[in-house]
């Protein structure tokens, strides 16, 4: 699968109203989650994306294009405990689906841990996806408060990695 197309599908699957979007020709596959907490419901979506999803299919050697249609999402009267730790800190996640990596050589330390502060543009971890190495940078100075991921665990898009609290 060549990056060019594997750019092309991550667009085509982010202007979708999808939780899920699955792509699968010859030789591979590729699949692109989102959280559902974080999607909007538009009734005329659906019908736009399976005509792109159509378009894509059409203009490449593919075999099948999957959408799955995103669950529509249930909003609490009461917040709950967990809610309330959120607020007061920030979730990390996965930017990509891949191999995720604490250090930047097996033996060497870890980039963080529990309790470390980091700054803006600090390396966090790498995800490896198609054997392309990418850094996982901190976006704002912070504190490590939950490390979520162990190294070489595979991880999906959308998926929380670290819990911070904002320095």
């Amino acid at each position: 699968m060549e990056i060019e197309k594997i750019r092309q599908l991550t667009e085509l699957a982010a202007a979708s109203p999808f939780a899920e979007f699955i792509y699968q020709e010859e030789g591979g596959s590729l699949t692109l989650r989102r959280e559902t907490g974080k999607m909007a419901a538009d009734a005329s979506a659906p019908a736009t994306c399976a005509a792109a999803g159509q378009e894509a299919a059409s203009a490449g050697n593919i075999s099948s294009v999957q959408s799955v249609a995103a669950p529509t999402p249930v909003v609490s009267q009461t917040p709950s405990p967990a809610a309330d730790t959120l607020a007061a800190e920030d979730v990390i996640t996965s930017p990509l689906v891949g191999v995720f990596y604490t250090a930047p050589a097996e033996g060497a330390e870890p980039f963080v841990t529990l309790g470390s502060r980091v700054r803006k543009g600090q390396v966090l971890g790498i995800i490896e996806t198609m054997k392309l190495m990418n850094e996982l940078e901190a976006e704002e100075d912070a504190e490590i408060t939950g490390v979520l991921v162990e190294n070489e665990q595979v991880v999906e898009y959308g998926q929380p990695l670290f819990r911070i609290r904002k320095l």
